[in-house]
């Protein structure tokens, strides 16, 4: 599955692929996952990340504790400027229309408007093409594009 496979068109958006409410909408991309056996909504994807996030909050709502978590140095400076230091590391699988992906996520001690973040690391590894305009995501598996829609009703308050 790579840019190169022949056979299948890459992921494609058209006007089509566009929501109800066209260009007219500030939506972020944000779509539902299962992870560890449970539903967890609110991931946002955001292309403009070079980490996958993981709220230690989420983590420990997923039945993860520290003895899951590979020790980091990792510094991360956040959006608002100020440095925080990762927790660990978790890599675990997540599930997305019934499709699995391994993840690697900085598990960070923070308050966020999401559950989980995904971002190039893991969008650029498993092949995932995001439009926010489009509130879509789509990929190639098994020689077919597929589409995942975003979560809908989510704008930016």
């Amino acid at each position: 599955m790579g840019c190169h496979d022949k056979g299948v068109e890459g992921p494609i958006f058209y006007r089509e692929d566009l929501p109800p409410e066209g260009r007219d909408h500030t939506k972020p991309l944000k779509i539902t996952v299962i992870c560890n056996k449970k539903k967890v909504l609110e991931v946002l994807v955001d292309n403009g990340s070079a980490l996958n996030v993981c709220p230690l909050s989420t983590a420990t709502t997923l039945g993860f504790g520290q003895e899951n978590f590979v020790p980091s140095e990792q510094g991360i400076q956040a959006y608002d400027g100020t440095r925080r230091d990762a927790i660990g590391t978790l890599v675990t699988e997540i599930q997305i229309d019934g499709e699995e992906f391994e993840i690697e996520l900085q598990v960070l001690d923070i308050k966020a408007s999401f559950l989980l973040l995904l971002g190039r690391p893991w969008l650029h590894r498993v092949g995932f093409t995001p439009s926010m305009l489009h509130q879509k995501l789509k990929f190639i598996r098994n020689n077919r594009v597929v589409t995942v829609k975003g979560d809908p009703d989510l704008e930016i308050g």
